[in-house]
């Protein structure tokens, strides 16, 4: 019984350990249904319900910021670039007045109202 148990313990917590290696999350975002637009110069951006991306016009390439990369937003409604300040601004309407901002890859959030 005592082997058999030490068995059980060696297989559970191998495989426990084996088993979050590879921790590179990844998310699926909706292009369907785009609630808002902004452009820059080089860069265009829209926005979903959970998520944003941007397209570089320039080298045709495709960003998305969701979740996995610190944005808290459940239903955006508004998205804005300035370029001037180099920060994108993220509105959200369940959140009752809480935006979210983007500048140099940090995310920061404030109470509007």
């Amino acid at each position: 019984m005592c082997k058999k148990l030490v068995l059980f313990y060696l297989l559970f917590f191998t495989t426990a350990l084996f088993c979050q290696n590879n921790q590179v999350w990844q998310g699926y975002f909706s292009y369907n249904k785009i609630t808002d637009l902004s452009e820059s110069t080089n860069k265009m951006y829209a926005s979903s319900e959970n998520a944003y991306f941007t397209k570089d016009l320039t080298a045709n390439d495709i960003a998305t910021v969701s979740s996995i990369n610190g944005l808290k937003a459940e239903a955006i409604t508004a998205i804005y670039r300035s370029e001037s300040k180099n920060i994108t601004f993220v509105g959200n309407k369940n959140d009752a007045g809480v935006c979210s901002f983007f500048q140099n890859g940090f995310t920061f959030y404030t109470q509007l109202f």
